[in-house]
């Protein structure tokens, strides 16, 4: 769970304890609070201990056999020891997808609000597993408004092959052709050389699009800060989700090129367009009391987050404590 949504499921708690939510003899906390750093088996590896559901675990065999098959061997499990009853989290869709594959064999609900699964599958695999709407689909028109607002007509996206930003990529191609938007596409892994494996077709656009999560993001704008690709020349898009100063981030194997600097790279993101969802609602609705306790203004006030998209991520946190509530309330 990011930091971001500490304060509101702090208050949440708070809140529902406030209005007596919960029956009887219940009380409602979290245990512990782990950073998946959107890794697939960093984000296994920790359902697993905080639930306590295995004596040994080969976490590389298992990421492999789980996510693959879609079963367990039934010899190599036992209920689950921890007094956890439920997940909060993760927070990306590649963090997300391991653990919502095997929560359900220990009955263990998961509710993730902001993994941005857009066509997440709730099949038989995820039957324990509720995603918030924190919708991929809402950036792909985004960018494709801003294009038509500018007059562009070439754009770049710098790809990482993640669900989510293969998504917001196709939502862009499939609408792209009726506007006369030429899109072009230059996808990497993550374990792979960047240096050799980006801007390909940088000579044919100057509209870039950082179309991944932000540790990676650091890489790719070194590589382009050693190619001079700054503005005015080049103008580039990145997503609101990102935390502050970003490319101040330094990941454990380093740079590739020692003449990035934060500031260097700062100077790069100059005039930088952040594309990004906006909490709306209409004055009536954002002064009155909802069901848990709060206005979505005094909501705002409680938590004092300045990023609108920090609020977006706030918020759903808080609701879906809320449901966690309620639903143990119901059945309770």
């Amino acid at each position: 769970m990011s930091s971001i949504a500490v304060p509101s499921v702090d208050l949440a708690l708070e809140k529902i304890a406030e209005l007596s939510v919960l029956p009887d003899n219940y009380t409602l906390s979290y245990s512990a609070i782990r950073d998946s750093q959107c890794d697939r088996q960093t984000s296994l590896r920790a359902f697993l201990e905080e639930f306590d559901v295995f004596e040994q675990w080969d976490y590389d065999n298992a990421t492999s056999a789980v996510c693959q098959n879609g079963s367990l061997d039934s010899s190599s499990t036992r209920k689950a020891k921890s007094s956890n009853i439920a997940l909060l989290g993760c927070g990306c869709p590649s963090a997300t997808e391991p653990v919502a594959e095997i929560s359900h064999f220990w009955n263990i609900p998961q509710i993730s609000f902001s993994s941005a699964l857009s066509g997440f599958p709730l099949n038989q695999n995820y039957k324990y597993f509720q995603l918030y709407p924190s919708e991929s689909k809402l950036e792909g028109p985004s960018i494709l408004a801003l294009m038509e607002h500018f007059q562009w007509k070439r754009i770049l996206f710098i790809t990482q092959k993640e669900e989510m930003f293969l998504n917001i990529l196709d939502v862009v191609i499939s609408q792209s052709e009726s506007r006369n938007i030429t899109v072009g596409n230059s996808e990497f892994r993550t374990d792979e050389d960047l240096s050799k494996n980006l801007f390909f077709e940088e000579e044919d656009y100057r509209v870039l699009v950082l179309n991944m999560y932000s540790r990676t993001a650091v890489k790719v704008i070194c590589e382009a800060y050693k190619r001079n690709m700054t503005y005015p020349r080049y103008a580039w898009l990145t997503y609101g989700f990102y935390p502050d100063e970003w490319w101040t981030y330094r990941p454990p194997e380093g740079l590739p090129h020692e003449s990035c600097t934060s500031d260097h790279l700062a100077t790069l993101l100059h005039r930088k367009l952040i594309i990004q969802q906006v909490p709306h609602a209409t004055e009536e609705q954002f002064e009155s009391p909802t069901d848990t306790g709060l206005s979505p203004y005094q909501f705002n006030a409680e938590v004092n987050l300045q990023s609108s998209e920090y609020l977006v991520i706030a918020s759903l946190a808080y609701d879906a404590v809320w449901t966690l509530a309620l639903a143990l309330n119901t059945t309770a």
